[in-house]
């Protein structure tokens, strides 16, 4: 009972977009779980900027589970499903929370208004795998990422940037073999789009390119880095994983440029995910350990970790035997963390609000 008070005060107190201020002494509870399909896996997690519901999407299993659920946060209840006829590969909300857009494995964007989650329209983007998504702030623009990174292939785009409302391709970013995107964002504090390049068959060349899409014939190479997990971007600055290793990068407006901030070690083990706090003040990292029988042999699933840092220091970690944790997303607000699992499972963390 305890809990559910905690929740339903933490979502009354929510004004859109407005981030609370938390705690000092950062720590995660957890509010509730919710087994969404037994044994598939959760690969995608995003609030609505109301923060009161939460899209999950599936694993790829058979053509029933091709869709996408949206779980009423207070109520516990699911309050919508989208079925598709391919698998979605990439989920994001507007800022706004007025649409939801959902990439699929055969380069189909599908957009769907949130009131009633009816289909607006739909386009084919491209010929390859979307893995990333994001929407402009003024809902104008949308940028995509393509292509699986457990293989290589000769692929129509990596990245496109195109007009939400028509689906008409701005620019792309020409295909070149064994090369696939690896994350994509907007930053409307600097006019800038920005995404990874990742080469499969050599984990040590990645590189972001940037283009300002109030001039998207501009576009800006940044030096060669080592393999690239994700990225995400806020307020002029760039966070991505590389290795075990975070990077920031901070945008300079009388150079144009991104320079290094800091960067440090985090926990070993296969990460599977990462999320920024919208105060960014911290992060949360999941990750995939593994475990054996005790014949020896690996477990589908195997345990996981969350761990919460604030650029440079580990500030707590939880084990989950129960599964390993596929994918992270905090509320806009800040106070609660969504982690989905490989055994189908959603949990739902409370962050303290602070004074």
């Amino acid at each position: 009972m305890r809990l559910l008070i905690l929740l339903s005060l933490l979502i009354s107190s929510i004004t859109l977009n407005q981030v609370i201020p938390i705690s000092p002494d950062i720590k995660l509870i957890e509010l509730y779980r919710v087994e969404i399909e037994d044994g598939i896996s959760i690969n995608g997690l995003a609030f609505s900027s109301s923060n009161q519901s939460l899209a999950i999407m599936l694993g790829e299993s058979t053509i029933r589970d091709n869709k996408v659920v949206f779980l009423d946060i207070e109520n516990k209840a699911q309050i919508a499903q989208i079925q598709i006829d391919s698998q979605a590969t990439a989920i994001a909300y507007s800022s706004d929370g007025s649409l939801f857009v959902i990439g699929t494995s055969l380069g189909v964007v599908k957009i769907y208004d949130t009131s009633h989650y009816n289909e607006i329209q739909d386009f084919k983007v491209g010929g390859d795998v979307i893995n990333s998504l994001a929407i402009s702030e003024d809902n104008k623009l949308l940028a995509v990422t393509f292509g699986n990174p457990m293989q290589g292939a000769e692929r129509e785009s990596i990245f496109t940037l195109i007009e939400l409302e028509t689906g008409d391709e701005i620019i792309s970013y020409p295909h070149e073999p064994d090369l696939y995107g690896a994350g994509v964002a907007f930053d409307p504090k600097t006019a800038n789009v920005f995404f990874a390049v990742n080469d499969v068959l050599n984990g040590e060349k990645s590189i972001w390119e940037i283009i300002n899409y109030k001039e998207p014939t501009k576009i800006i190479s940044e030096p060669a880095l080592s393999f690239t997990y994700n990225l995400l971007a806020e307020s002029g600055n760039i966070f991505s994983i590389i290795g075990k290793q975070v990077i920031k990068l901070v945008f300079d407006s009388e150079s144009e440029t991104y320079t290094p901030d800091l960067d440090f070690d985090v926990f070993e083990g296969d990460i599977t995910g990462f999320a920024l706090h919208p105060s960014l003040s911290f992060m949360a990292i999941a990750y995939r350990i593994r475990t054996l029988t005790p014949e020896g042999i690996p477990t589908s699933n195997g345990s996981g970790a969350i761990c919460l840092y604030d650029f440079g220091q580990q500030m707590t970690c939880l084990d989950i035997p129960e599964s390993a944790i596929t994918t992270l997303a905090f509320s806009p607000d800040g106070t609660l963390l969504a982690s989905g699992g490989a055994d189908g499972t959603v949990r739902l963390w409370g962050i303290p609000a602070g004074e």
